[in-house]
């Protein structure tokens, strides 16, 4: 998932490549150990330890996904140029709220990139104003967007992302 926003094109392939990776690695250690090579064996054990750190260590992984996503956005004037804003103002101040991309994880997944500033977007749904929702029903799936609970995730600073699934289209189109 990391490298879905610096190579959106070869993403769906790392997965494939990691197996592969895992089990060639594996066969050189079983090798080595029945080789009696010892030295060998302990730098593979090492090597595994490395390799197997993003499937024990989900924190560094969302850490790594974060800053992919940083590195994919900067500078973040001209990706927000991208961006289809509507601005709005709620409690007497001027907010911003937006799709930016969408991006495909290589299954059924679509993530969404959403800019909002107000930060609403993953909030529960009965303490989304009345102004914010009056925005974000320019998007669709209106129902996800307005009624999803939990849908949403930040990455950092105003951009979240939201996943969607086949399911959740309503076969309406933004009002873009």
């Amino acid at each position: 998932m990391t490298m879905q926003f610096a190579l959106p094109h070869l993403s769906e392939w790392l997965g494939w490549i990691y197996l592969i990776g895992i089990a060639i690695l594996f066969a050189l250690l079983i090798r080595a150990a029945i080789g009696r090579r010892w030295q060998d064996s302990a730098i593979f054990a090492v090597i595994w330890c490395v390799v197997l750190f993003p499937l024990y260590a989900p924190i560094t992984a969302s850490w790594m996904r974060v800053e992919a996503f940083r590195a994919h956005v900067s500078p973040i004037a001209s990706y927000l140029s991208q961006c289809k804003l509507i601005d709005f103002v709620a409690g007497n101040a001027k907010q911003k709220l937006g799709r930016c991309e969408n991006l495909g994880t290589g299954g059924e997944e679509v993530l969404e990139i959403f800019y909002d500033t107000t930060g609403l977007i993953v909030a529960p749904p009965a303490q989304r104003t009345p102004e914010w929702r009056a925005a974000m029903g320019h998007f669709s799936p209106t129902a996800v967007h307005l009624e999803g609970e939990g849908r949403a995730r930040r990455l950092f600073g105003d951009f979240y992302e939201i996943a969607l699934f086949p399911h959740d289209y309503d076969g309406s189109n933004d009002d873009f």
